[in-house]
């Protein structure tokens, strides 16, 4: 079984100490599980999953058994993760930048890092992760470096990614395999379109470092996010396709938004598995893109919208893939594959949520309300119930 490297993650099955998402969910309603087609391709396993039936996931409960921020006088700043540790405290990190340490009822105890340079001290806060039940490691994309905190709160060490022959190195770290090593990524530039118009999509290279931060191997390369080019300047197409990454304990999942596709790369880069799923691609209009605004230069859009805005595990080792809908307001639909790629189906989370931590009885994520206040809520997790238990779409 995969066990989870990421810290949005949760054990659950259907009745007994949870496994697998969706399949035993469906036939704990005496349904079963979408088909797929299983082949071998020179060593890679590919998983050619059928569209998705309708109504057969689980359900997230509209009442929050958590909620976190306004209110209670607690103000967040864009939060970047929430963690779960064992004995049910959560960890949440914004962009104060901080770390707020809660128990399992949403009542403050300890407060980790503040802004600066120094040791246990943040520029900016991007993932959290669990390393084993006693440790938290979180990584400051701005300093290029992670910061392990002990379980009382105590600053512990600092790891940076560096290279023995060029000393430090501009890698920005994706999260940590069970064996203690790190994943990295580099962005390999590319050619852009001149001083012109256009879109260009770098790549990255990911690669594996020590615990101690020192560079081990160059894994693989992988396409990067795609940028616009205006008069030379690169911006952010708002339909561009990003890569989306998941990483446990063995492995990395990657999704590159082209097609409904996640390719799996054990820890020494090597393809093990690509997993598909049918997904039609909706052409960008000029509806969508909206009018040109006069006196300023038009920014790029890709001709279809992205099949994948969003990637997580589950403790089980389930892949949580968000399908891609142009209004960030709507209720996000998220399709789940099981440990051997299989299509299990989809959960539709509420409006305005994002998930962040995905347990067995409840799912743990960042809300906003309508004057854009953040709360850190937990909804429950319910069994499916037939035409409310989920979409039944295929992603467009």
């Amino acid at each position: 079984m995969r066990m989870p490297g990421r810290s949005f993650v949760g054990p659950w099955r259907c009745g007994f100490p949870l496994a697998t998402v969706v399949v035993l969910a469906s036939a704990c309603a005496g349904r079963t599980s979408n088909t797929a087609s299983v082949r071998d391709s020179a060593g890679i396993t590919v998983v050619d999953n059928a569209a998705p039936a309708a109504h057969r996931f689980r359900q997230v409960g509209t009442e929050t058994t958590l909620d976190i921020g306004g209110a209670d006088g607690i103000a967040f700043d864009r939060v970047s993760a929430v963690v779960r540790f064992p004995d049910g405290r959560i960890a949440v990190a914004d962009q104060t930048p901080r770390i707020l340490i809660f128990d399992a009822g949403g009542h403050p105890l300890l407060t980790l890092g503040r802004s600066g340079e120094g040791p246990g001290e943040f520029r900016m806060l991007g993932w959290l992760r669990l390393l084993g039940p006693d440790s938290l490691a979180a990584f400051d994309p701005f300093r290029d470096r992670v910061s392990i905190f002990a379980d009382d709160g105590h600053f512990a060490r600092t790891l940076a990614p560096t290279s023995p022959a060029h000393g430090r190195i501009h890698s920005q770290l994706l999260g940590a395999f069970g064996d203690g090593t790190f994943l990295g990524r580099v962005t390999v530039p590319t050619a852009s379109s001149g001083g012109g118009v256009g879109l260009v999509r770098p790549s990255y290279r990911l690669e594996r470092f020590g615990p101690d931060g020192t560079l081990l191997d160059s894994l693989t390369t992988v396409p990067g996010d795609e940028l616009a080019v205006v008069q030379g300047v690169l911006v952010h197409a708002r339909f561009a396709r990003h890569t989306w990454f998941a990483v446990d304990s063995a492995d990395v999942d990657v999704a590159t938004s082209e097609t409904f596709e996640i390719r799996t790369y054990d820890s020494r880069g090597t393809l093990r598995r690509i997993v598909r799923m049918p997904w039609t691609a909706r052409p960008v209009t000029a509806a969508d893109v909206g009018p040109q605004v006069a006196g300023r230069p038009q920014i790029p859009e890709p001709p279809t919208f992205p099949a994948i805005s969003g990637l997580l595990l589950d403790a089980a080792g389930n892949v949580w893939a968000k399908a891609f809908d142009e209004d960030p307001q709507a209720p996000g639909d998220w399709f789940v594959f099981d440990a051997t790629g299989r299509l299990l189906g989809d959960v539709v989370m509420p409006p305005r949520f994002q998930p962040m931590d995905i347990g067995g009885k409840d799912v743990l994520g960042v809300w906003r309300d309508s004057l854009d206040v953040e709360h850190v809520q937990r909804h429950p997790l319910l069994a499916g119930s037939g035409a409310g238990g989920g979409s039944g779409r295929s992603p467009r």
